[in-house]
């Protein structure tokens, strides 16, 4: 993938999240593009403000790539839109006993449900987290930032690609993102189904919450109460670790609903995700030369 395509793809998450936020309208699957280029405009004077050069037609390129990767995954999930997920194949951690923490083992073998495309996704916002804002240059605490010093946004990144796919499937996703829970009763919106958001943000939370990473549905066609839920998963990135605090807030709020954990990357294999992509990729590529070569060939009269 070309360096501007791929430096563009957390800002284009990020762009996506904020259209689902503040318009949620689709056709087809395809996110109506003159609500896109505002947005878009305004992502890339950010970018220049940072000094970084991405461009309109690279972030564009970047926003196709994106809906293209969650494409695959919402077709799957709506192939098993009337199915509960108990009832569903379910896998626990393929690496349960090495990386951090490994107390909590129990959590990580917790078999569940669509493991494989909350996966693919967990995956896919490690490599491409959302930048976020650098050190002011005022603040004489900190060394000036450069270029690359950016906070790496897995976790935002890893809720709006949940939500994209949630919507994508008109909120029909058993795979809920960071929904807020009050009182074992889910805070949702219009359409049916879609969770609530305190004004435009992803990152806040209405006092009095809690908010799983990923709450599994059970019935797909029921509000996402607790007792309509099959799991709640809570994902740990890089440098972010679980703690008993957590833990018994989890015991509290959704008693007789199992916990899972996932550690990103340790029980997702990211790094064979990526090697099969790239494979996948250099396939791919092969396949576009090979079908170049084959019609210039034939238009020469080479056959």
């Amino acid at each position: 993938m070309p360096f501007p395509l791929a430096a563009a793809i957390g800002v284009a998450i990020y762009v996506l999240g904020r259209i689902i936020l503040q318009f949620a309208i689709r056709v087809g699957t395809r996110i109506v593009m003159r609500y896109i280029l505002p947005v878009i405009r305004a992502a890339v004077r950010w970018l220049k403000e940072e000094a970084i050069d991405i461009g309109t037609a690279a972030l564009f390129a970047a926003i196709q790539y994106v809906l293209d990767f969650l494409t695959g995954s919402a077709k799957e999930l709506d192939e098993y839109i009337k199915v509960k997920s108990s009832v569903l194949p379910k896998q626990g951690s393929p690496n349960p006993t090495a990386g951090r923490q490994p107390n909590y083992q129990y959590l990580y073998r917790r078999p569940i449900p669509y493991r494989p495309i909350i996966c693919r996704i967990l995956c896919f916002a490690n490599s491409n987290p959302i930048p976020g804002k650098r050190t002011k240059k005022g603040d004489k605490t900190k060394p000036e930032p450069t270029k690359t010093d950016f906070p790496r946004l897995r976790q935002l990144a890893a809720t709006i690609l949940f939500e994209l796919l949630d919507f994508m499937i008109d909120w029909k996703s058993p795979l809920k993102a960071d929904i807020m829970y009050r009182n074992r009763q889910p805070l949702l919106t219009t359409p049916d189904f879609r969770p609530k958001r305190v004004g435009f943000s992803y990152k806040k939370k209405e006092a009095g919450t809690i908010s799983p990473d990923i709450a599994i549905v059970e019935d797909r066609h029921k509000a996402p109460t607790v007792d309509n839920l099959f799991a709640v998963v809570e994902v740990k990135f890089p440098r972010d670790d679980f703690d008993d605090k957590q833990k018994n807030a989890y015991d509290e709020n959704f008693a007789g609903v199992p916990l899972a954990l996932i550690r990103v990357p340790e029980d997702c294999k990211c790094d064979k995700q990526e090697a099969d992509k790239d494979k996948k990729d250099g396939k791919d590529e092969k396949d576009k030369k090979d079908e170049g070569s084959r019609r210039r060939r034939k238009r020469f009269g080479i056959f």
